[in-house]
C-alpha cells in the first residue's frame, strides 16, 4: 500500500511539473507574441496585397501632383492600412482606401508610428476635408483619438505628414484623378 502511494504521488508530481513547464511555455510564448507586436514590421499581408496605381490631384488653379500610391479596396486591406509598419515604410508610400460607395466612418491611428496627413474625397473625388494624425504606436495608453470627414465620402488619401503640401490640398477645388494604369 505504501508503494502504491509514493508511485501515486511519483505520478501527480510528474504530473504537476508537466503542467507548470507546460504553462510557463504556454506563457512565454503569449509574451513573446506580445513583445513583438509593440514592434514595428516592413511588411504585413494587408500591406503585400494592395496594389500599386497612380492618382493625380488636380486644383482649379492647374496645380497638379502625382503620386504613385498603394490602393486599399479590400475589407482586409481597408481595416489594416498603416498598422504595424515602421516608420520607413510609411515615409516613402501613400494608401488610397476605395471604399466603392459613399460612407461615413471613422480612421484612427492605433497601432501606427508615424504622423499621417489624411484627406476626405467625395464619390466624385472632390476634396472635403483634410487633417493631420498623431501616431499611436502599441502599447500606447489612453483614449483614441478618432478622425472623420464632414460629409459622407468615398476616397481617403493618407500619406507620411507634409508628403502633399497643404497649399496643394484645398477643399472643394482639388480633385483626385485615378488612373487606369497601375
Amino acid at each position: 500500500m505504501h508503494a502504491k502511494r509514493c508511485h501515486l504521488r511519483l505520478s501527480c508530481f510528474r504530473i504537476l511539473a508537466f503542467g507548470l513547464v507546460v504553462g510557463l511555455c504556454c506563457c512565454h510564448a503569449r509574451a513573446a507574441e506580445q513583445i513583438q507586436d509593440t514592434s514595428c514590421r516592413t511588411s504585413t499581408r494587408a500591406w503585400d496585397s494592395m496594389q500599386e496605381k497612380t492618382i493625380a490631384l488636380v486644383s482649379n488653379r492647374g496645380n497638379n501632383l502625382v503620386l504613385k500610391v498603394k490602393i486599399a479596396d479590400q475589407p482586409e486591406e481597408i481595416m489594416a492600412g498603416y498598422q504595424y509598419l515602421c516608420p520607413e515604410v510609411i515615409e516613402n508610400s501613400g494608401i488610397l482606401f476605395d471604399f466603392g460607395t459613399t460612407v461615413s466612418s471613422r480612421f484612427h491611428m492605433q497601432n501606427v508610428f508615424a504622423p499621417l496627413d489624411i484627406a476626405f474625397f467625395s464619390q466624385e473625388g472632390t476634396l472635403i476635408n483634410t487633417a493631420t494624425m498623431k501616431p499611436e504606436p502599441p502599447g500606447s495608453a489612453g483614449k483614441r483619438t478618432l478622425y472623420r470627414a464632414r460629409s459622407p465620402y468615398r476616397y481617403v488619401l493618407e500619406t507620411p505628414k507634409g508628403l502633399v503640401p497643404a497649399t496643394e490640398l484645398v477643399p472643394g477645388t482639388t480633385h483626385l484623378k485615378l488612373s487606369t494604369q497601375p
